[in-house]
């Protein structure tokens, strides 16, 4: 009687085996952050920086007006330059495995003698991801950033005109590029960002995008 329990016992285990549906693992979901906000970041005291085209989640422009005096390169004289950038997708929104590409133009728009270029020349811009890039918050909103969810991987910075006397309608191009991290948020940092970085001689400007995340899951 008891081989006969014994059977019934170890039939009915492997029917339930052979019967259950197996486990599927869920696929991981992704992070999604919303565009919170686009600040501007000037560290350069002695140029001016217009808006001729405030930035959006599209791009934007800038005109910058750089004095000759800086390290005496044309002392008394100054240049216009005009930053450009669009994006090749509105950037409202960003999840964990996207690229952001922007295409950018960093021209000369005029001269003012004895200035001939020189300040064109030490200036470019660029898109950069958070990782690697100096921090341009105070202490309270640098707890906040997940300075490790965007990465420059684009081509090098965009170049200004070269020296000798640059036509004010030549202007170069670059596509540039960020890489928004596969893994999930950390739960104490909520935001993060990427900027446009324009840099003029000595000084390094940042219009900075900011996200706030809004679904996913979190790092253990």
């Amino acid at each position: 009687m008891s081989r006969i329990r014994m059977f019934l016992a170890v039939g009915t285990a492997m029917l339930g085996f052979l019967g259950a549906r197996p486990v599927i693992a869920a696929e991981p979901q992704p992070t999604t952050w919303r565009l919170a906000e686009i600040r501007f970041h000037q560290t350069d005291p002695t140029s001016t920086f217009e808006e001729v085209r405030p930035p959006n989640a599209r791009g934007g422009e800038m005109r910058i007006n750089v004095p000759g005096d800086k390290y005496q390169l044309c002392p008394g004289g100054k240049e216009k330059l005009r930053f450009r950038w669009n994006f090749t997708r509105p950037v409202r929104r960003i999840s964990s495995g996207d690229m952001i590409t922007a295409n950018m133009t960093f021209r000369t728009e005029s001269m003012a003698a004895p200035c001939e270029g020189e300040l064109g020349a030490r200036s470019a811009g660029q898109v950069v991801g958070a990782n690697g890039m100096g921090d341009p918050f105070d202490a309270t909103e640098s707890r906040e950033m997940d300075a490790g969810f965007t990465r420059s991987v684009g081509v090098g910075p965009v170049r200004a005109v070269p020296f000798v006397r640059p036509n004010p309608k030549t202007s170069c191009c670059s596509t540039g590029q960020v890489s928004v991290a596969e893994s999930s948020y950390v739960p104490t940092r909520p935001r993060t960002w990427f900027a446009l970085l324009i840099e003029t001689p000595g000084y390094s400007n940042l219009v900075i995008y900011i996200y706030e995340v809004t679904s996913g899951p979190s790092r253990s």
